[in-house]
């Protein structure tokens, strides 16, 4: 599996921040997170941070477009799952 330079986008997950570091760090996988207020487990973790609502669909669907984002690895409430799952399935 060659994930080098492939672009994930992190959304809650702070009880997994290093569990992500560690991946990404092991297969060159960037990491990018976004939202309206980033936990510092995950904020050290990131190259790039984006200031957005992450239930706004269209703003998510828009960044992960813009910016290139390859996966999402989501964790939270289901409204974010859910959310998440909708905007891979658009994007």
């Amino acid at each position: 599996m060659n994930l080098q330079g492939k672009r994930l986008l992190i959304i809650g997950c702070t009880n997994y921040a290093k569990d992500v570091a560690d991946f990404a760090e092991k297969w060159g996988v960037t990491i990018i997170t976004a939202g309206r207020y980033v936990k510092p487990a995950i904020a050290s973790i990131a190259k790039e941070y984006y200031k957005i609502e992450i239930l706004d669909r269209d703003a998510l669907a828009d960044l992960i477009v813009e910016k290139k984002i390859d996966g999402i690895f989501a964790g939270g409430s289901e409204d974010v799952i859910s959310c998440m799952i909708d905007v891979a399935e658009r994007t």
